[in-house]
C-alpha cells in the first residue's frame, strides 16, 4: 500500500516541478558556397532569427546550399559576397561588391534591421549590388567605404573615408549602439580624410601603422575620431560598446605608444616583438584606462566583448610565458606550443578577475568572442594536434584530423568549461567569426578545404570543398525542451524506477529522452527503511547469541520489526576456535637469528589467537657455523686468477651446502709486460721483416718475447708506407698548330727526362713520345709518360652575327660551341653572359684541346611590351615549383613597393625589391592556407605612377 500511494504522489510531482534544462548542444545544420574559392568572413543575425553572412569570393560560386543554385560570378579578381538565409540554413538571397577588400568582422545589423558593411578600395567600385549604382573612386592612396542595405539587400546609402597618400587601411571592426550610431576601428598609415563628409579631418601616422576609432552618425555625419599610435606598428582587431555607453578596444602594439588620444599623454612599451592592450574610452571617446600584457614574444588581442554590464571579457593569442593580471599582482600563464589561445575576464573598471589559457604543442589561435544575457561566454577558432580544452583539473583533449581544426566552446561566467565541440577534416579548415542568439544557439563561418565532417558527434554529415577552400556557415543548437524532476521516496527493502531497482538509501539521477526530444532528467531521493545488517563473530570453544549458546561455526539469522513497520534482519556469521599447539624446525646460519633467537637450543612460546584461545608454539633452532680459506698467487699483467688481474688482496664470500657463508681471502702479486715501440718507413712496393714475416702493408705489428718472470716482453713496429710519386704529363693528345706544349709533371725533388735533361718541366712542338721518372723527398720514386700525335686546327665562327634586345629586358649569349675556357669583352669568364643593352660583345675561348680562338656578335635594340604580372596562387612546399609569391615585369622598374596580409589585416610581408618573394611565412611561421590581400604601387620608367590590387590563395 506504501509502495501505491507513493507512486501516486511521483505522478503530481511530475505534472507540477518540470524545470527547463538547457546545456544539450546539438549539431542543427551546416552550409557551403561552392565554387573555386570562398571564404566566410563574418556572421550576425537579426531579430527574426535570419542569418547574414559576408566574405570574400572569386570565380563562379553557387551561394545557394539548396538543391537549387544561385551563382554570383567574378573571375577577375576578387569580390565581396553577403548571403541571408533563415534559421534553418534555407537560402533567401545573395549579393556582391567587386574589387574590395574585408577584414576582421566587418558586418553589423543596426536596431532598424539594416545591414552594415565596412571595407576598404582603391580605383573606381561600385557600391550598389543591385541593378542601380553609386559609385566611389579614388585617384590616390586606399580609401574605405561604409555601405547600408536593407534586409533584402537593397542599396540605402553609402560613404568614403579618403586616403591622401597612404598604402595601408583596414576596417577590424564595426559595433553599433542603441541610437544608430555607429563606431569603427582599424589601422592606417601616412595620411587619411577620416570625414566622410564635406569638411577635412586629416590624421597621420606617426611612424608604421596607427590604430584610428570613429564614430559617425547613422547618416555619416563624423562625431569624433580619435589616434593612437607610437613609432613602429599598432592595430585594434576589436571594438564593443557597454551599456553605459562606453568603449573598449583591444590588439597589439609595439615600442613606446601613447593610448590617452586627447591632450595627455598615458604611455606604454612593449615588452616583446607585440604587446596586447585594451583601452577604455568614455561615451565621449575620452581615455578611461588602458592595460598592458605581454611578455618578449608575439602577443595579441584578438576580440573582446563588453555587453554584459561590468564585465569584460577578453580573447586572443600569446607564446611564452605572460602574467595576465595588469595590475600589481601576478598571474602567469605559460603556452603548451609556440602559440595558445587566452580568454580573460576584467572588469570594467580594469581589475583582473580570472584568465584561462588553451593550447597544445604547436600553434592554436582564437579569431571570435561574444557573449550572451544568459550568462554564456562563446569562443571559436582554430588548433593542431591535441588540444585540452579544460583549462581546469580535468581534461577534454581533442586532435586536429589534419593542418588545423575548428573549435567552438561555452564558458560560464566563473570561467568554467561548459561544453566544447570540435570538427575538421584532412586539410586545412578555420573559422571567422561566431553569432549566439538569445536562446544560445550557435552561427559559425569560415573557411574549410577537401572533405569535413561537421557533425562534432554521431552520426555523420559531411561537406567538400570542390575549390582550394570554401566558405561555410554551420550551426550548433541548444536544446530548449529539456526537463528535470525531483522525487522524495520511502519505501521498506526496495524501489523500482523505470525498470531500475533500488536497494540501499541514496540520491540517483535517470536521464532519459522526453516527448520533445530533449533529455529529462529524474533525480529520486530514496530513504530505505528495512535493514538487513551482519554480525561476524570469532570465538573460542562456544558463544551466547540473543540467550542460545552455538558451539559451532555456522551462519545464523533473527528478524524483527521496526517502528517504520519494516523488516529488521541480523545475521551472525559465527567462528569457533580451539587451541593450537606448534612445533617449529628451524636451521640458520651463524650471524643469523630466528624469531629474536641465535643460539642453538629450544625454545616455547605461547600466544593468544582469535576467539582468546591459546597457541602454543615450541622452536627446535639448529645454527650452522661459517668456513674460513687463504689463498695467494702471482701472475704476469693480462692474465687473471680466480677472476682477478690486479695486484690486492681480495675477499669473497660463497654458499656451502649447508646454505652458510664460505669466506675466502686472495693475496695477489701482479708482474708486468715491457713494450717497445720502433717507427718504421718504407717505399710503396718495398718490405720489411716484423710480426714474424716480411711486411710490405702499413700497419701494427707485434712481436713477443719472454722475460725473467716468465712474463711477455712486446716490440711494436709501426710501419708506415710511403706512397710513391705519381708524376703526370696527361693523356695522349695533340698540339696546336703553330705553337709549343709544355709538360708539368708536378712538384718534386728530381726529374730525369727521355734526352736525360733534369728540369723541372718540357718544352716541345714535335710529335713523338716523351717520358719523365721523379724521385720524391722520402726517396721514393715513380715515372709517366705521354704521346703527341697530331697537330690540332684554333676553333673559329662559334657566335651567330647578330641579335636583338628589349630595352628593359635582358639577353643571353651562347655560343654554338662548347669550350674549356671563356673570356667575354664584359670580363666575364663563364660559358655565356645575360646582356641589357645594345652593342658588340667579343669572346676569347680555349678548347678541349687547348687550342685559342675569337669571335664577335652585334646586339641592337629593339620594342617590347610593358607592365607587370602577379599572379593569383602558389605552393611554399619546396618542391622547386610555385614556391613564391613574386611579381614578374616587363619594363624597368623605378618605384616598387608591395604588401600582403593576412585575414586579420595583419601586414605578412612587404618588399621594394621585385626580385624578391614571399615564402609564406611571417616571422619565421608558415602561415595558414587561405585567402590573402596584396596591394601593389610601381613606376616603370618613362611611365605614371601606379596602383594594383587584390587576392591570392595560399596553398599548403
Amino acid at each position: 500500500m506504501i509502495v501505491y500511494m507513493r507512486t501516486f504522489f511521483f505522478i503530481v510531482f511530475l505534472l507540477t516541478h518540470f524545470l527547463v534544462f538547457s546545456q544539450n548542444i546539438t549539431f542543427s545544420w551546416a552550409k557551403h558556397f561552392d565554387g573555386p574559392v570562398s571564404n566566410g568572413v563574418s556572421v550576425k543575425l537579426d531579430a527574426a532569427g535570419n542569418v547574414y553572412t559576408a566574405g570574400t569570393f572569386s570565380g563562379n560560386v553557387d551561394f545557394d546550399p539548396g538543391p537549387g543554385n544561385f551563382f554570383l560570378n567574378y573571375p577577375t579578381g576578387t569580390a565581396l559576397f553577403i548571403s541571408k538565409s533563415d534559421a534553418f540554413g534555407n537560402f533567401i538571397w545573395a549579393k556582391q561588391i567587386n574589387d574590395v577588400q574585408i577584414f576582421g568582422d566587418p558586418l553589423q545589423i543596426d536596431n532598424n534591421g539594416d545591414i552594415l558593411l565596412a571595407g576598404s578600395y582603391s580605383g573606381t567600385i561600385d557600391l550598389d549590388p543591385g541593378p542601380g549604382s553609386f559609385f566611389l573612386s579614388n585617384s590616390m592612396g586606399i580609401d574605405g567605404f561604409i555601405c547600408k542595405l536593407d534586409n533584402n539587400g537593397n542599396f540605402i546609402s553609402g560613404a568614403s573615408i579618403d586616403g591622401l597618400d597612404n598604402t595601408v587601411f583596414q576596417f577590424h571592426d564595426l559595433e553599433t549602439d542603441a541610437a544608430g550610431n555607429i563606431f569603427l576601428t582599424g589601422l592606417f598609415d601616412h595620411s587619411v580624410d577620416m570625414d566622410p563628409g564635406a569638411n577635412l579631418s586629416t590624421v597621420t601616422a606617426l611612424g608604421g601603422n596607427d590604430i584610428f576609432v570613429l564614430k559617425l552618425s547613422g547618416n555619416y555625419v563624423l562625431s569624433w575620431v580619435k589616434q593612437i599610435g607610437g613609432l613602429m606598428n599598432e592595430a585594434a582587431h576589436s571594438i564593443s560598446i557597454d551599456p553605459s555607453g562606453n568603449i573598449f578596444l583591444t590588439g597589439y602594439f609595439s615600442g613606446v605608444v601613447d593610448f590617452d588620444p586627447g591632450i595627455n599623454s598615458f604611455s606604454l612599451s612593449s615588452n616583446g616583438s607585440n604587446d596586447i592592450f585594451i583601452l577604455k574610452l568614455d561615451p565621449t571617446a575620452n581615455f578611461n584606462w588602458v592595460k598592458q600584457i605581454g611578455d618578449n614574444g608575439d602577443d595579441q588581442g584578438i576580440s573582446l566583448n563588453a555587453h554584459v554590464a561590468g564585465n569584460l571579457y577578453v580573447t586572443g593569442n600569446f607564446s611564452g610565458t605572460v602574467d595576465f593580471d595588469p595590475g600589481s599582482g601576478q598571474f602567469n600563464l605559460q603556452s603548451e606550443g609556440s602559440t595558445d589561445v587566452f580568454l580573460l575576464n576584467l572588469s570594467t573598471a580594469g581589475s583582473f578577475i580570472w584568465a584561462k589559457q588553451l593550447g597544445g604543442p604547436l600553434s592554436d589561435y582564437s579569431n571570435h568572442l561574444t557573449t550572451t544575457a544568459l550568462g554564456g561566454i562563446f569562443l571559436t577558432g582554430d588548433y593542431r594536434s591535441t588540444v585540452d580544452f579544460d583549462p581546469g583539473p580535468s581534461a577534454v583533449r581533442f586532435t586536429a584530423n589534419g593542418e588545423n581544426d575548428v573549435f567552438i566552446l561555452k564558458f560560464d561566467p566563473s570561467g568554467i568549461l561548459a561544453w566544447v565541440r570540435v570538427f575538421g577534416g584532412a586539410g586545412s579548415d578555420a573559422p571567422a567569426c561566431m553569432a549566439v542568439d538569445a536562446a544560445e544557439h550557435i552561427y559559425t563561418t569560415g573557411f574549410f578545404s577537401e572533405t569535413v565532417d561537421f557533425d562534432p558527434a554521431f552520426p555523420t554529415f559531411y561537406l567538400t570543398a570542390s575549390g582550394s577552400i570554401n566558405a561555410f556557415v554551420h550551426k550548433l543548437s541548444n536544446c530548449d525542451g529539456a526537463t528535470s524532476s525531483v522525487m522524495d521516496i520511502t519505501a521498506c527493502n526496495s524501489f523500482e524506477l523505470n525498470g531500475q531497482t533500488y536497494t540501499s538509501t541514496g540520491i540517483y539521477v535517470q536521464t532519459m529522452m522526453n516527448a520533445a526530444g530533449c533529455d529529462s532528467m529524474i533525480t529520486l531521493n530514496l530513504s530505505i527503511s528495512g535493514t538487513d545488517t551482519t554480525l561476524a563473530v570469532t570465538a573460542c570453544e562456544n558463544y551466547t547469541w540473543n540467550g542460545q549458546l552455538y558451539n559451532t561455526s555456522g551462519f545464523y539469522r533473527d528478524t524483527f520489526t521496526n517502528t517504520a513497520g519494516c523488516d529488521s534482519i541480523v545475521n551472525l556469521n559465527l567462528t569457533i576456535t580451539h587451541p593450537i599447539q606448534t612445533v617449529i624446525n628451524a636451521t640458520i646460519c651463524e650471524g643469523e637469528s630466528y624469531e629474536g633467537y641465535d643460539a642453538a637450543g629450544t625454545y616455547t612460546d605461547t600466544f593468544t589467537g582469535m576467539g582468546g584461545c591459546d597457541s602454543i608454539r615450541t622452536l627446535q633452532l639448529r645454527v650452522n657455523p661459517k668456513q674460513y680459506v687463504s689463498l695467494s698467487g702471482t701472475i704476469c699483467e693480462g692474465e687473471s686468477f680466480l677472476g682477478y688481474s690486479t695486484t690486492g688482496t681480495f675477499i669473497d664470500t660463497f654458499q656451502t651446502s649447508n646454505g652458510c657463508d664460505s669466506i675466502r681471502t686472495i693475496q695477489l702479486l701482479v708482474h708486468p709486460r715491457q713494450y717497445t715501440t720502433i717507427p718504421v718507413s718504407i717505399c710503396e712496393g718495398e718490405s720489411y721483416y716484423a710480426g714474424g714475416s716480411y711486411q710490405t702493408d702499413a700497419g701494427t705489428y707485434r712481436d713477443t718475447l719472454v722475460t725473467q718472470q716468465g712474463c711477455d716482453s712486446v716490440i711494436i713496429t709501426q710501419l708506415t708506407v710511403m706512397a710513391n710519386p705519381k708524376p703526370y704529363l696527361g693523356e695522349d693528345r695533340g698540339i696546336c698548330l703553330g705553337s709549343a706544349l709544355t709538360f708539368h709533371p708536378g712538384s718534386f725533388a728530381s726529374y730525369l727526362w727521355q734526352d736525360g735533361s733534369r728540369s723541372a718541366d718540357f718544352t716541345t712542338d714535335t710529335l713523338g713520345k716523351y717520358w719523365v721518372l721523379v724521385t720524391d723527398n722520402n726517396n721514393c720514386r715513380g715515372a709517366d709518360s705521354v704521346k703527341i700525335l697530331v697537330f690540332h686546327d684554333p676553333p673559329s665562327n662559334f657566335l651567330q652575327d647578330m641579335d636583338s634586345i628589349c630595352r628593359y629586358d635582358q639577353l643571353s649569349i651562347i655560343p654554338e660551341r662548347s669550350f674549356s675556357k671563356y673570356l667575354w669583352s664584359t670580363g666575364s669568364t663563364a660559358p655565356q653572359i645575360n646582356i641589357n643593352t645594345a652593342g658588340i660583345y667579343s669572346l676569347s675561348v680555349k678548347d678541349q684541346n687547348g687550342c685559342q680562338g675569337y669571335d664577335t656578335i652585334r646586339v641592337w635594340q629593339k620594342e617590347c611590351k610593358r607592365g607587370i604580372y602577379i599572379p593569383t596562387a602558389f605552393t611554399p612546399n619546396n618542391d622547386g615549383l610555385n614556391d613564391q609569391f613574386k611579381v614578374r615585369a616587363y619594363g624597368d622598374l623605378i618605384q616598387f613597393k608591395i604588401a600582403v596580409y593576412n585575414r586579420w589585416g595583419n601586414l605578412v610581408f612587404t618588399s621594394t625589391n621585385p626580385a624578391m618573394g614571399w615564402d609564406g611565412t611571417y616571422k619565421g611561421k608558415p602561415q595558414n592556407t587561405g585567402v590573402y590581400i596584396w596591394q601593389c604601387q610601381y613606376q616603370l620608367a618613362g611611365g605614371l605612377p601606379s596602383s594594383e590590387k587584390g587576392s591570392m590563395v595560399l596553398i599548403h
